[in-house]
């Protein structure tokens, strides 16, 4: 069988005996050749989904350290202020409403201030409490109509499941995780021990009657690799009401 092309004039027409002609010079892989070409690509595979697994592990790292710094700078901030409108002694009636305890992991005290966001105001009993076991920081308010209602104590330990049952007795109730370890501190008006040392302070205040200058607190954040927590230090003065009254605070 013979097949006869016909090409353009002038050109010489090329004849070829078979089909297979045409393809003579033309192979394809060899065995050892595709198993190269899979190992090479299962290497690249493998290569990419680790750069892939700890690009999105260093994302969820830092996802959740950035979330822990914000819930800690809010923490500060909001105990800040409501330190700086703690009820005092000396103030008439409302002295009445005076309670400030304080030990090395936990702080209770009657203040004016409550978060943004709250459905009323008035005076507040405040709770902060480091939960060393749940590595967590409970923070508790509840509003004051009597005096006698600043004695009341918030159950021993605090679940996220206790939060509704809380709700009913009148407690707000928030409790944020990842913090490994949380302590409290107190600096007497007439100690000359320097302001910035608040890891020196003493670490309890049970004096009726009175406030201390200032509180500290020093924050260690939670942290799968222990040479990585980061700590924060801080310390919050406690004004006295004359100041507060020239700055304007009060309002009036």
């Amino acid at each position: 069988m013979s097949i006869h092309l016909f090409l353009p004039c002038g050109s010489k027409p090329v004849i070829s005996d078979s089909f297979h002609g045409m393809y003579r010079g033309c192979r394809g892989f060899t065995l050892l050749e595709l198993l190269i070409s899979i190992t090479l690509v299962s290497v690249i595979i493998v290569i990419l989904s680790m750069a892939i697994r700890t690009g999105l592990r260093a994302y969820m790292r830092g996802r959740e350290a950035n979330r822990q710094i914000v819930a800690v700078s809010a923490i500060q901030g909001l105990l800040r202020r409501q330190l700086m409108m703690a009820v005092r002694p000396g103030l008439g009636n409302l002295s009445k409403f005076f309670r400030f305890h304080g030990d090395e992991d936990e702080l209770i005290f009657v203040t004016t201030h409550v978060p943004l966001g709250s459905q009323s105001g008035g005076i507040f009993l405040v709770v902060y409490r480091f939960q060393q076991g749940d590595d967590s920081l409970v923070y508790a308010q509840h509003i004051v109509t009597e005096p006698a209602e600043v004695e009341d104590e918030l159950p021993g330990h605090v679940r996220t499941e206790d939060i509704k049952d809380l709700r009913d007795q009148g407690w707000d109730v928030s409790i944020v995780p990842g913090i490994h370890a949380l302590s409290f501190s107190y600096l007497d008006p007439n100690s000359d021990m320097d302001v910035a040392a608040v890891d020196r302070w003493p670490s309890a205040w049970y004096r009726d009657r009175q406030l201390p200058a200032s509180v500290g607190l020093v924050v260690e954040l939670d942290s799968d690799n222990p040479e990585r927590r980061r700590n924060f230090s801080s310390f919050f003065d406690i004004p006295e009401w004359s100041g507060l009254r020239q700055r304007g605070v009060t309002g009036k």
